[in-house]
């Protein structure tokens, strides 16, 4: 018999509606830090519009989107190559990231 390769699979890292950027940060640092482990995988970011007015104003996917991977690269010294930043598909009553780390060989999480 052949055994069957355990299947690849990307996780979560962390889920969660945007406050203060320092708290953000500490989120993002967690997730860098499980990244560092595995130096081969991807950070996967998807940024769920809010529609409440903080969201529409302050916290808009293109705002986020440029100062986290400012942060992620400049801060953090990410590789750039290693970070996409995604919209998701739907819009939330608040705006959330969700964070994932994707190993090689598995499928990119979907925006839903």
């Amino acid at each position: 018999e052949v055994d069957k390769k355990p299947e690849i699979k990307s996780y979560k890292c962390d889920e969660f509606v945007p406050g203060p950027f320092d708290d953000a940060k500490a989120r993002f640092d967690n997730c860098v830090l499980q990244l560092q482990g595995s130096p081969d995988s991807q950070l996967y970011i998807i940024i769920y519009e809010g529609t409440d007015k903080i969201s529409m104003t302050r916290n808009s996917y293109d705002k986020l989107s440029k100062r986290t991977l400012d942060y992620l690269v400049k801060t953090r010294g990410l590789d750039p190559r290693r970070i996409s930043i995604v919209k998701g598909n739907s819009m939330r009553q608040k705006t959330t990231f969700e964070i994932w780390i994707v190993p090689p060989g598995a499928q990119l999480p979907v925006p839903q």
